[in-house]
């Protein structure tokens, strides 16, 4: 059961990707891919964790679009999380993979009522490892992404020296309250 945050109208620009969406729902236009070499001593388990944790920081991973009085909304979720998978995969050139996973992206374009518009896949082959990030730009630019990665290495390694989700969680709460000095109404 999606329990809503919060509620936002968009800004002309997300207005115009959201007409350009609905329009033509098979686009790809502004959808951004982005694929990291992630250390051969990572665990995917705490990868995993520490891109759960990236919505604690940034409520707008949490969107959802819906029309709300005939008006397009920006909807934040509060159960909405990052979508997450592992594929194994067999490749000698992480060009190749990137094609790859950008290919099979674009073969499950998001629904931006339905779907987690921020989507993680751990490539793994052999000993390397790949993340492969999608999102729309609806909700992030690069300015934001290039935070948001940021974000997810210091999570990862804070996990990877042993500190708890629930201790990480607790400091994102806090550090995001006391950065705001007003809220939306």
């Amino acid at each position: 059961m999606n329990r809503i945050e919060d509620v936002y109208g968009l800004t002309p620009v997300q207005e115009g990707m959201y007409a350009q969406y609905f329009l033509n729902k098979k686009t790809d236009a502004y959808n951004l891919y982005y694929l990291f070499s992630i250390r051969d001593n990572t665990d995917p388990g705490l990868l995993q964790q520490a891109i759960m944790l990236l919505p604690v920081r940034h409520p707008v991973l949490k969107t959802a679009f819906a029309v709300v009085d005939g008006n397009i909304k920006q909807v934040i979720l509060s159960d909405r999380v990052p979508a997450f998978n592992t594929v194994s995969f067999s490749c000698d050139d992480t060009s190749d993979l990137f094609e790859y996973a950008v290919n099979a992206e674009k073969e499950r374009m998001f629904d931006l009522q339905r779907d987690p518009l921020v989507r993680c896949t751990l490539y793994l082959s052999g000993n390397a490892k790949y993340l492969f990030i999608h999102t729309h730009h609806l909700i992030t630019d690069g300015w934001g992404s290039a935070i948001i990665i940021r974000d997810l290495n210091k999570y990862c390694l804070a996990l990877m020296n042993g500190e708890a989700v629930e201790s990480i969680e607790k400091r994102l709460v806090e550090e995001r309250n006391s950065q705001t000095p007003f809220s939306a109404s």
